[in-house]
């Protein structure tokens, strides 16, 4: 059993100015203030048990509850637009996992999984109302694996049932499937052919289908849109080969996908508003990707990464990009210290509606561990500034903005108490500090 409580409190504040071109022409100074102000408990626990006949169940449960309050304040010229939103947000997860082990390696998994979640949000300033809402996902799957020879075959089919209410509208309930097909061929020791597809489902997340609007300044804001289809379907198809040879290691792989009910940015103009919304719309994607590694010796190591990426959107217009990106990473090993490096080509990336060049980048770390202690260095370009440039290009808006960040690096001291085996203390990485939130 675990029980942690979260605590995230963040507070901003921000004055500049602020540039309109057409249909605008117009400058801001401007002041903006955000607080975000979350306490969240949670228990989880979980049972295992052995069963005759190489069996097991696990029994899993986990609750969280998070008392959430958002604040923002807009000011340009003494005049300001608040908004605040105060929620109580509730979510519940119970899993039931078996699995049975036959001969030849051969095994047989099934899983039944229930997550519920509920929201209460009270909206006010720029936007007041009353809002709750849950929703229910209900998992079942089974998966078995064969094995002859050099060849295996894994195949998961399930169902997944989504249920959704918001307060004042009917029941939408959805039953999808959800499978996982795998096949794997060994011709040799070193070598390894991958090949496996699958079919998934999702929900939209419950803050967009609000019928809310929060004020972003006096010429933008944010809306949601209960119209947006509710269910959103995943189709992903992945071949991967991998090979060792002497002290290299090779592997490449090319993966192809698209997604149904995808959620992107709309935006268009209400008396002379520009109001961000969302629309529902096709994805498309194909990633390939080929990796060398080099095992120098016990000292040194070294990996060189080249990676190629398609992806096309359908929605309201139609828009599609290709990018390259090259990695080297090199480690080596002296004593008690280590040594990285790591090198990242310029590219471009786009999401959403937003194309975002990022330049040349690199990374040097150094680490040092004796008995208890740690002691790691870590740096960021250090010699140059890195900077990211995003436009951001549809029919009804054109924003362009750059992104310098400063030279940047972290020391960080570790000194760890060891009280003995009989303890199992799980380190802050392992721990759940995220918070949900339905808020828009």
């Amino acid at each position: 059993m675990q029980t942690s409580l979260v605590h995230s409190y963040n507070k901003k504040k921000q004055d500049g100015l602020l540039t309109y071109s057409s249909p605008y022409d117009i400058e801001e100074q401007l002041s903006t203030f955000n607080k975000d102000n979350a306490l969240s408990p949670s228990f989880s626990g979980n049972a295992f048990f052995y069963l005759p006949s190489q069996q097991w169940i696990s029994i899993n449960g986990s609750i969280e509850y998070t008392s959430r309050e958002k604040r923002s304040l807009y000011t340009v010229n003494d005049n300001s637009i608040p908004n605040e939103a105060k929620e109580n947000y509730l979510q519940a997860t119970a899993m039931v996992y078996y699995s049975k082990s036959f001969k030849h390696n051969n095994s047989l998994f099934a899983v039944i999984k229930e997550s519920f979640k509920t929201s209460s949000i009270n909206y006010s300033g720029s936007f007041n109302s009353w809002e709750h809402l849950w929703n229910s996902d209900l998992l079942a799957l089974a998966s078995y694996r064969h094995q002859i020879k050099k060849v295996s075959f894994s195949a998961q089919l399930g169902f997944i049932l989504s249920q959704i209410r918001f307060h004042g509208n009917k029941l939408s309930t959805k039953a999808a499937p959800n499978t996982y097909l795998e096949f794997v061929y060994r011709p040799t020791k070193f070598q390894q052919l991958r090949a496996n597809s699958s079919i998934g489902f999702g929900t939209t997340p419950l803050a967009y289908l609000t019928d809310g609007e929060i004020q972003r300044d006096f010429l933008n804001s944010r809306r949601g849109n209960p119209l947006l289809k509710r269910d959103m379907y995943y189709y992903n198809n992945k071949l991967d080969y991998s090979i060792q040879f002497g002290r290299f290691n090779a592997a490449s792989s090319i993966t192809y996908g698209w997604q149904d009910n995808a959620i992107f940015n709309f935006y268009y103009f209400d008396s002379d508003k520009l109001v961000q919304t969302f629309e529902n719309g096709n994805l498309y994607y194909l990633t390939s990707m080929t990796s060398l590694s080099w095992n120098a010796c016990k000292s040194f190591r070294m990996n060189l990464t080249g990676m190629y990426n398609h992806r096309e959107i359908k929605s309201f217009q139609t828009r599609f990009h290709n990018y390259f990106v090259g990695k080297l990473n090199a480690t080596y090993f002296w004593r008690d210290f280590r040594f990285n490096v790591s090198l990242a080509t310029p590219f471009k990336t786009m999401t959403d509606w937003t194309t975002t060049k990022n330049y040349f980048k690199y990374d040097l770390n150094i680490a040092w561990n004796h008995k208890n202690w740690s002691i790691s260095a870590w740096a960021s370009n250090p010699f140059c500034r890195i900077k990211t440039t995003s436009n951001l290009d549809i029919p009804e808006l054109n924003k362009y903005w750059e992104i310098f960040q400063s030279r940047s690096g972290m020391v960080k001291v570790t000194y760890t108490f060891d009280f003995g085996k009989k303890i199992q203390r799980a380190g802050v990485d392992q721990l759940n500090t995220s918070t949900g939130s339905a808020i828009l």
